[in-house]
């Protein structure tokens, strides 16, 4: 596993989600997320619960290519804004329908006030896309 720092904890305040852009060889953030974003790097979406819990996820959704970081967050699940699709932040699966399938999910650590999250073996297909 990779510790990439992706934000600080001011950045994403209570009930919000950031979305950000990961080069998967150098596991750094370059940017804003982006659904259809440069060769070798990922979307994630690092959510901060109104109670306080922290999740990632992919940010793409697997049903057509919206970013989750741009939907409404419901609890802690992110919105699809394209069909509403919600997912569960703890196994990525999709809880309704148009979307089917999974996102994947990455720990998130919190050391002070700097959020970092744990990637899994760089040839692990992150899109979360059957």
């Amino acid at each position: 596993m990779t510790s990439v720092l992706v934000a600080s904890v001011a950045q994403i305040p209570p009930g919000s989600v950031l979305g950000v852009q990961i080069a998967k060889k150098s596991a750094t953030v370059i940017g804003r997320a982006r659904a259809e974003g440069p060769p070798d790097t990922m979307p994630v979406a690092v959510i901060h619960s109104a109670d306080d819990e922290w999740f990632a996820m992919g940010d793409q959704c697997p049903h057509r290519p919206y970013l989750l970081s741009g939907g409404a967050l419901k609890g802690c699940e992110p919105e699809c804004p394209g069909h509403g699709s919600r997912f569960n932040p703890v196994t990525g699966h999709a809880i309704n329908p148009p979307a089917q399938g999974s996102v994947p999910t990455y720990p998130v650590t919190v050391t002070g006030d700097q959020v970092f999250i744990e990637l899994s073996e760089p040839d692990a297909d992150p899109s979360g896309r059957e």
